[in-house]
């Protein structure tokens, strides 16, 4: 059996694995010092385009781009609920972007794995293509850059 591998802030996990079996198992430290669980749960749909999946985390990658800054994010995030409710999708959503003080004890790599947790939950969802157009549409100042 596949597994899908994603990175939790401790405070979170239990927001995160509502409904569904989940396993925490291995404890990851972040340079912040903060730790993190690697949380194991049986894997959803394949990609519906590794293509487009690859070139968008490519895109959000450029020019040393982490993510969205937390107001941007925020926005992404809201938008990828309202149409996973609209499609009547029954897949538990990622967490939350990173904001408050969270972010400034979070590292750059732990932001770009979140984002990258929320563009495959998009793609998995069938909306890879409205968070793409967001990030791609998004001017350049609204990014954290490493």
């Amino acid at each position: 059996m596949e597994t899908l591998h994603m990175f939790l802030a401790l405070g979170r996990a239990k927001e995160v694995a509502r409904g569904e079996e989940a396993t925490y198992d291995e404890a990851l430290d972040d340079v912040s010092g903060r730790q993190w669980f690697r949380k194991t749960a049986p894997a959803g749909p394949r990609s519906i385009d590794a293509a487009e999946l690859a070139s968008v985390v490519e895109f959000a990658s450029r020019s040393n781009r982490v993510c969205p800054k937390p107001v941007s994010w925020s926005r992404l995030y809201a938008m990828l609920l309202a149409g996973s409710a609209d499609r009547s999708t029954s897949r538990i959503p990622p967490p939350p972007p990173i904001h408050g003080t969270e972010w400034a004890i979070t590292s750059s790599a732990m932001k770009k794995m979140w984002l990258r947790d929320h563009l495959e939950w998009a793609d998995r969802a069938s909306m890879l293509g409205l968070a793409s157009s967001f990030l791609r549409e998004m001017p350049e100042s609204d990014w954290f850059l490493d």
